[in-house]
This record gives structure tokens, C-alpha cells and sequence, in this order.
């Protein structure tokens, strides 16, 4: 025990027979549970890096780039061409948010704000493509959340969603509290996840940079298995993607 009261858990009493013996099993049998829980938390935030770094590699972090940007958009205002200024202006936005390195939360105005502006780059690319529904609560502005939870799914919606669609594309994105829980579900009228990659995580990666099972294991490792990201999806009648999180004020 005094072994163990200067950080010394390998130890093992060893020690059978009587009362002592009790004591000695259960002594040995609570090192082994504390052994085995350390190692859990060195793997579960080996992991958190890792896919921290994954969620990173979406980032554009020279800051150069912002400025450079920002720079494009003041001559482009000067002559006037004011569709120009304003893609500019959306995507400074973007990557003056990607550019964030402090800590792995943000607040739902700021990861709201940033899918906006990356919709509306969206917008200049896919002309006319598809409209956007906004449903946000002002309740819920102040809370935290992971960055970089929405971004994958908007860019499934568009990209692989609206692909193929004859009609409009129709993108609805609401946040909200439920239960006392923070959700964020969005919802795409395009062509639908099919089931095979519905139920192949490894296939379900592949469908942007970042990875939908990115984000269900970030939720994962930070709140538990009681959270996370849930998909529904109909062939040719779209997806729905609800992300649930505890509320953090």
C-alpha cells in the first residue's frame, strides 16, 4: 500500500488466506481496474489527436491567405465589382474561422456563421442549384460546441446530394434544444445515402474530406456513447443528419 501511495500501480499483494487474503484480492483486483482505466485514457486521447488532426487537415492556416484575400477584395470594392467583393468577403470569413487553433470548441453563433458563409460560396459555385432554409434558435447561440461538426454533412447535401437531381436542391439546416440536449439536424431533398454506405463506416468516410465517422467518433470521445451523429436516409427522396449534443453553457 505504500507502494502504491508514491504512484507505484504495478505492484501485486499477492497474499491468500483469512481476512488478509480478501483484502490482498480485492487490493489487487482495484489496481488491475485502475491499470486497465489509464490505459483506456491514453488510447481514447491518442484517438482524440488523431482525429483532431484529421478535422485540421480541412483547414486552410496561413494567415497569409486571409490577408492576401482581404487585399483581392479591397480592389475588387474600388472597381467596383461587388459580386466579387462579396464571394471574397464570405470566404476571408471561412478561412479567418479555419484558421482558429484555440481549443476544439466554438460557440453554435460561430460554427452557424461559418456554414453560412460556406454556403454561400457554395451558392457562387453551384449557381442556382439549391436554396437554404435557416430554423436557429437565438437560444441556443452561446453554446458550445466541437468545431467542424456541420461543414461534412452540407458538403454531402451539396456535392452528392444535388448531384444527380433534376429539381431544385432543397438544404434545411435548424438548430435547436430538445430534452435538454443541443440538436442540429440537417436536411437535403437530393438523390439519398444509399444503404450499403449507410451501414459501412469505412464507406461513409470516403463520401467528403473529413469523414462522417469523423464526426461520430469526436462526439463519442468527448461526451460519450449517449451522443452523436445519426443519419436517416430514403433513395431519391434525401437524407436527414441530426447531431446530438449535451448543452454547454
Amino acid at each position: 500500500m505504500q507502494q502504491v501511495s508514491v504512484g507505484d500501480l504495478d505492484v501485486r499483494v499477492g497474499l491468500t488466506g483469512g481476512d488478509i487474503g480478501r483484502i490482498s484480492k480485492t487490493i489487487d483486483a482495484m489496481l488491475e481496474q485502475i491499470r486497465s482505466l489509464i490505459s483506456r485514457i491514453y488510447l481514447e486521447e491518442s484517438e482524440k489527436r488523431k482525429l483532431e488532426m484529421l478535422a485540421m487537415q480541412s483547414q486552410i492556416r496561413p494567415h497569409f491567405m486571409y490577408n492576401t484575400i482581404n487585399a483581392i477584395k479591397w480592389m475588387a470594392k474600388m472597381q467596383g465589382a461587388s459580386g466579387i467583393e462579396e464571394a471574397l468577403n464570405s470566404f476571408s470569413s471561412v478561412i479567418k474561422f479555419t484558421a482558429k487553433t484555440e481549443g476544439d470548441f466554438v460557440t453554435v453563433r460561430e460554427e452557424t456563421d461559418f456554414i453560412k458563409d460556406y454556403i454561400q460560396i457554395l451558392d457562387l459555385r453551384y449557381f442556382n442549384k439549391f436554396d437554404v432554409h435557416y430554423d436557429i434558435d437565438e437560444n441556443v447561440l452561446e453554446y458550445k460546441t466541437l468545431k467542424f461538426l456541420l461543414q461534412p454533412l452540407v458538403e454531402n447535401a451539396v456535392f452528392h446530394g444535388f448531384d444527380k437531381i433534376e429539381d431544385k436542391g432543397m438544404l434545411e439546416i435548424k438548430v435547436g434544444q430538445e430534452d435538454g440536449r443541443l440538436i442540429f439536424v440537417i436536411k437535403d431533398n437530393g438523390i439519398g445515402i444509399p444503404d450499403e454506405l449507410l451501414d459501412d463506416s469505412h464507406s461513409i468516410q470516403k463520401l467528403n474530406s473529413i469523414g462522417i465517422s469523423n464526426i461520430q467518433k469526436r462526439i463519442e470521445l468527448n461526451f460519450g456513447k449517449e451522443y452523436g451523429l445519426f443519419l436517416s436516409s430514403e433513395k431519391n427522396q434525401g437524407t436527414v443528419a441530426k447531431i446530438v449534443l449535451p448543452i454547454m453553457k
